[in-house]
């Protein structure tokens, strides 16, 4: 029987600080916010603190670039 509380696995969190250093590249503050959901995203997936995703596996999961 799995004890792990389910909505823990259905939330992500992001504390003020974190966002703050986030945002604070001015230019890019967004897609750094973006980029860190979509790596917390897929630690959640693959059940783990470290994601493996490839620069273009996550380019072309946000349909960022020439992907």
């Amino acid at each position: 029987m799995d004890n792990q509380f389910e909505l823990e696995q259905q939330l992500i969190i992001i504390s003020v600080p974190t966002l703050r250093k986030l945002f604070s590249y001015k230019k890019r503050g967004s897609d750094a916010v973006t980029l860190y959901n979509f790596y917390y995203y897929m630690a959640k997936m693959q059940n783990t603190n470290q994601p493996r995703a490839t620069p273009e596996f996550c380019m072309k999961g946000l349909g960022w670039g020439d992907i």
